[in-house]
């Protein structure tokens, strides 16, 4: 490649990111302020483990488009982050009208 094409390249994707620092944090923070409540249920078939922010919560449907919605604009406006570390994720399921995590047992 020539000079000017890296030069080119360079200034075309360093244009990409469309939100700075702020409002990453602000979508962020929405996605975890949607994920950090309690979820109401009828079922199991209403529960799901949110896949972001940070490590997998139980939410319901509703959650979880809200969520699916703010990390669709997260990625979209150039915004990242580090990889959560996260122990094996439970299951999701509804207990007493609540979604919840049912952990996996452990052999000794």
């Amino acid at each position: 490649m020539t000079a000017a094409r890296i030069l080119l390249l360079a200034v075309l994707t360093s244009g990409c990111r469309d939100l700075d620092e702020v409002a990453c944090a602000q979508l962020r923070s929405e996605a975890f302020d949607a994920v950090n409540t309690s979820h109401s249920c009828r079922d199991d078939t209403d529960c799901y483990l949110s896949a972001w922010p940070g490590c997998p919560k139980p939410i319901n449907l509703q959650a979880r488009a809200r969520v699916t919605d703010l990390h669709a604009r997260f990625e979209k406006g150039g915004c990242s982050e580090e990889p959560a570390s996260c122990p094996t994720p439970a299951e999701a399921y509804c207990d007493r009208q609540f979604c919840i995590l049912k952990y996996r047992r452990t052999s000794p």
